[in-house]
């Protein structure tokens, strides 16, 4: 049986300006060597926040949906909180909404958490410890994964590195092959819907003096 997966996210799932920085390619590559695992899309945005594309997610057609959804998240979101632009209680209420919608429209949910041990997140952007585990509290699978030491990093101090990534998107296709679709069909009711504001009026999506996440 194959299982579907679909990605949605930011620059750690991207390839940001070309760079190979990110998992997008890891991903396309990996990929060639699984008959197991069906990549649908891969929606990842440097820059995003979930409440950035939650709404063109939510407008897929339920029929296209993939098995599993990927979801790379929470950096943006821990700089965002150190700025001042959105509070913790906001993006738990976002993301509490998409796992919650992505569940009773039949997908599993398996966040890639960020880290919060090493390079800038640890130093500048106190926030991503909490935003680390706040997907399990909320839901979602979050994958046992995790890096090693500062020295996974881009010199960006933010980014994982090119090996980094490659290791990543094994383990995530690996996790991603262990799900199967729920043989019993069952009547899947949508949460009620939420206002969702896009985050380009509050915010510039790039960290001073580093790239696009």
């Amino acid at each position: 049986m194959v299982t579907t997966m679909e990605v949605w996210g930011d620059s750690h799932m991207d390839d940001i300006y070309g760079t190979g920085i990110g998992a997008r390619n890891a991903l396309k590559y990996e990929l060639n060597f699984r008959h197991d695992v069906k990549m649908l899309r891969n929606k990842a945005k440097a820059g995003s926040v979930v409440r950035d594309w939650i709404e063109p997610w939510a407008e897929q057609n339920p029929d296209d949906l993939a098995d599993v959804l990927v979801v790379s998240s929470g950096f943006n979101e821990a700089v965002l909180v150190a700025w001042g632009s959105i509070k913790i209680q906001a993006v738990q209420d976002v993301w509490g909404f998409l796992i919650r919608m992505a569940q009773a429209r039949g997908q599993k949910v398996l966040w890639i958490p960020t880290n919060h041990l090493y390079g800038r997140a640890y130093n500048e952007f106190p926030a991503t410890t909490e935003l680390a585990a706040l997907p399990g509290v909320l839901g979602a699978d979050v994958l046992d994964w995790s890096l090693d030491d500062e020295r996974d990093l881009c010199p960006d101090r933010v980014h994982n590195s090119y090996t980094t990534s490659y290791y990543l998107a094994q383990d995530i296709l690996d996790k991603v092959a262990t799900y199967t679709k729920d043989d019993d069909e069952t009547t899947k009711e949508e949460p009620e819907a939420v206002q969702l504001v896009s985050g380009s009026a509050e915010r510039d999506s790039e960290v001073p003096g580093e790239g696009d996440r």
